[in-house]
């Protein structure tokens, strides 16, 4: 059967060089995935990652998170999960592990499995940045849980317009029990140590569209979107009663503020 075989395959026209082409990155394709999960199942293996992570090409989740010390230990997901791993893209880029931002190389965490696995360690660029949140990330979830300080100590984690969009957020929403209310004061001090001066009454006042009068405490819609302007209309509305928070948490025009902007 095999000579029979040898016969015909004699016969057959040469392949192509598309066609050579196509079947060598089958082929790499196919040691590159054998590969990269033997290096995964090895960090499973030695708990430097989970499986359900790495499996679904999630970050995976530092098991010594709890037990480090200063920054490293910061409630933040961007400090929980610093880095993802990528499989290597033909011949173009290596198996690695991708940080979003430089700093990440002196997490400890991200320092281990370096020299564990022996992947080297690769800023995110192009389509490793997809679906990256991380700046956001360390910001609301340290300006949330009161550690407003903390948030600007490390913000070379994040950045100015991140830090600002979480006063907005923590001053929009009141309804999680579990988040530290932030005080006007604070979010005062916070946007002027980011260099936010407080904008004018007119700036302030022309940031938002009018209130529709349809239902009771609708919703704040900002006409210019700018993380300098958003959270100090924020604070402005709240400190002249113009926002109050309604039942679910949710900072609302008030029946003060939908009549004067009714008659503006």
């Amino acid at each position: 059967m095999s000579q029979q075989f040898d016969m015909f395959a004699a016969f057959a026209p040469p392949l192509t060089r598309e066609q050579i082409a196509a079947n060598e990155a089958e082929r790499l394709d196919k040691e590159q995935k054998a590969e990269f999960a033997a290096i995964l199942d090895r960090a499973v293996e030695a708990n430097l990652a989970d499986k359900y992570s790495v499996q679904f090409g999630y970050r995976p989740t530092d098991s010594k998170h709890s037990q480090r010390k200063g920054i490293w230990a910061l409630p933040s997901r961007a400090i929980k999960f610093p880095f993802f791993f990528r499989m290597a893209d033909g011949e173009a880029r290596p198996h690695r592990i991708v940080i979003t931002n430089p700093f990440y190389r002196e997490h400890p965490y991200v320092q281990e499995v370096a020299t564990f696995t022996g992947l080297p360690v690769i800023v995110a660029e192009g389509s490793d940045l997809w679906g990256c949140h991380s700046e956001w990330h360390h910001a609301v979830d340290l300006i949330s849980l009161g550690l407003w300080r903390e948030c600007l100590d490390t913000i070379r984690f994040t950045t100015t317009s991140h830090v600002a969009g979480a006063v907005t957020y923590a001053l929009r929403y009141r309804a999680n029990k579990k988040h530290q209310q932030l005080s006007l004061k604070d979010a005062r001090t916070i946007l002027l140590e980011l260099n936010l001066p407080r904008p004018t009454e007119d700036e302030c006042h022309y940031a938002v569209s009018a209130p529709t009068t349809s239902e009771k405490n609708p919703q704040i819609n900002f006409v210019r979107k700018h993380h300098g302007i958003e959270p100090w209309v924020m604070i402005s509305g709240i400190e002249s009663k113009i926002f109050c928070y309604d039942r679910g948490g949710l900072l609302s025009w008030s029946t003060l503020g939908v009549s004067i902007y009714r008659d503006r």
